[in-house]
């Protein structure tokens, strides 16, 4: 399944949406269902754009605004109870990225809760 989306204005991702399923697929067990559910690691679809001209025309800061986004976003493509640094993966379940998303917005929470004068990374 293919994660398909736009950038806006600023170089982040909308317009997020999945392809791939036409839900004829058989189906009879969870683990079955979550292999179907199984997302392709959006930098793969990224380097394959960029390998086939789609961003040549795009400026040098608008490209670089872009790429960052791709590597968070793609970021979440790994298992985080692996040991050491967690490799990206080029696909993963549903539920495993969900999770994965959660606690990154989590992380998030935090730091724009912080007062100015607090550096959450020497806590």
């Amino acid at each position: 399944m293919e994660l398909l989306f736009d950038f806006d204005s600023h170089q982040g991702i909308i317009n997020v949406h999945f392809h791939g399923l036409d839900g004829t697929e058989p189906v009879t067990s969870i683990k079955e269902a979550l292999n179907l559910l199984k997302i392709r690691n959006p930098a793969k679809t990224f380097s394959e754009a960029v390998r086939n001209g789609a961003y040549n025309d795009v400026p040098d800061a608008e490209y670089k605004r872009m790429l960052e986004t791709i590597k968070y976003i793609s970021s979440m493509w790994c298992y985080m109870d692996e040991p050491g640094e967690a490799p990206q993966k080029g696909e993963m379940n549903a539920l495993m990225l969900l999770a994965n998303a959660i606690e990154a917005l989590s992380q998030f929470n935090v730091l724009y809760q912080m007062p100015p004068d607090e550096d959450p990374t020497t806590t």
